[in-house]
């Protein structure tokens, strides 16, 4: 072992010193070289394939909608 190589634990103590700037600044760095991946190898979506997520997402907004008034209605007739 040489005088210049410090324990792991000394590093990472010496690494969370230096303050939350550098960890913001490369949290968001890493979040833009993944979104940039992202959109490189993402598609834009045929018709079909639009249309078919439209339908699938409204049905859900719908049946959502439907148990969440059903929910209340029958709160409200046994609450009075």
């Amino acid at each position: 072992m040489s005088s210049k190589s410090t324990p792991k634990s000394k590093q990472s103590s010496t690494t969370k010193s230096r303050g939350n700037g550098n960890f913001v600044i490369s949290w968001f760095q890493h979040r833009k070289e993944d979104w940039n991946r992202i959109i490189t190898v993402a598609k834009k979506p045929d018709k079909e394939t639009y249309k078919f997520n439209l339908r699938i997402t409204g049905l859900i907004i719908l049946v959502l909608g439907v148990l969440a008034f059903a929910i209340q209605a029958i709160m409200a007739f046994v609450v009075g």
